[in-house]
């Protein structure tokens, strides 16, 4: 990108005409390119916008966008995109930053921003020009590269804890199966023993779903959604109970559906988080699997699993924006990706997914509803 500016600016040289006097032929170059351009004087004040510019945040003249440019900034990336521009200034070092932009739909873009000094005859600054590139598409898949690379980290590591816990933990099995063989032990001493057992298995449900985890190929497979969901659910009960939440769950489907079940289980995971998140103590969480048909002229049958909340439910004008990336109602706590990723995967998985939602007071919650068709995934690749 810098080398469109130098360009600009060599003719501008050669030419002798000045970006400040001759806002006609910049504009008539500016236009030609994709990038948003922009000229200011000495001090930083914007003397130039390119018509992209100005229809990328929505403003209608110059004054207003010299006026209103750090408020377009995403706030978190504000003060250190408005220092990188004042050392320049002050440096007449060229000018790189990357910042989140407001667009003027209401969703932020992540650009890259550059510009170059211009000089006088006598060498002196008397202006800078730049430009603006949008790279959303590049941050979010640069995101989700660094999230995969987080995720292959954690299978590594529940991987290696579940191998590390499975030895004394069969110990102790089999320890307390001898134990409650003991026909002189009393009924408390007894059920206190079935109870310690009925947990250890439970654990045991835990790290063998870790190993899985950690194992689960790329291709696809045959699963019954009702056990992926229900493992998935294991790893949340702890938590449940502990924000007292009800759980309310029924499975009505027996179909085997192919999909890529590790990303499957990461979609719900997501789902299921969210709904414990959105849910005040008391409350309740809802899951549903069953048979189903898609809502679309196709018809195709497939399975439906719905997650929903008793929450307070999502408010109208955040609904459009649910699936953005980087969209999030939770502040700096959250990426802003998961539902955007879950999206991806639905996708991916040949499905589809909605929600529907509600703050009334006397009726409030969210459900998401998830439909997967039985052949939105090729079987060529099946794996028993």
């Amino acid at each position: 990108m810098l080398s469109h500016i130098s360009t600009l600016i060599a003719v501008q040289t050669q030419t002798g005409l000045s970006f400040q006097h001759n806002r006609n032929w910049l504009s008539e170059l500016a236009e030609d390119l994709p990038q948003l351009v922009w000229a200011s004087d000495e001090n930083g004040k914007k003397t130039f916008c390119s018509h992209r510019y100005f229809d990328f945040t929505g403003v209608s003249d110059l004054e207003a966008m010299d006026r209103q440019w750090n408020g377009f900034v995403h706030p978190d990336d504000r003060a250190p995109t408005f220092k990188k521009w004042m050392d320049s200034l002050r440096s007449g070092e060229s000018y790189t930053a990357e910042y989140r932009l407001l667009r003027r739909d209401g969703t932020y873009r992540y650009v890259r921003a550059q510009a170059l000094p211009t000089r006088d005859e006598n060498g002196r600054i008397n202006g800078w020009l730049g430009m603006s590139k949008d790279i959303n598409e590049e941050k979010v898949a640069e995101q989700l590269r660094d999230i995969e690379g987080k995720i292959q980290a954690v299978r590594r590591l529940a991987s290696s804890i579940a191998h590390e816990i499975n030895n004394p933990l069969e110990s102790v099995t089999n320890a307390l199966f001898l134990a409650l063989q003991d026909r002189n032990i009393d009924e408390d001493t007894r059920n206190y023993l079935n109870i310690a057992d009925a947990e250890l298995q439970r654990l045991t449900h835990i790290t063998t779903n870790s190993l899985r985890f950690h194992k689960q190929s790329t291709a696809p497979i045959a699963i019954q959604p009702a056990n992926l969901v229900e493992e998935v659910l294991s790893t949340y009960m702890t938590r449940l109970r502990a924000a007292e939440i009800t759980l309310d769950r029924k499975y009505r489907s027996d179909l085997r559906l192919l999909c890529h079940a590790d990303d499957l289980s990461q979609a719900v995971a997501h789902l299921i988080r969210n709904s414990i998140d959105a849910t005040q103590p008391g409350g309740q969480v809802i899951i549903r699997v069953r048979d189903s048909w898609s809502r679309t002229a196709s018809n195709r049958p497939g399975v439906r699993i719905t997650v929903a909340d008793t929450g307070e439910g999502i408010r109208r004008e955040l609904r459009e924006r649910l699936f953005e990336p980087f969209f999030t109602t939770r502040g700096a706590t959250r990426t802003g990706l998961a539902l955007w990723i879950t999206h991806q995967i639905i996708r991916k998985q040949g499905g589809s997914i909605s929600f529907r939602t509600s703050t009334d007071r006397s009726h409030h919650g969210t459900v998401f509803s998830i439909f997967l068709p039985i052949d939105g995934i090729d079987g060529d690749t099946l794996i028993n």
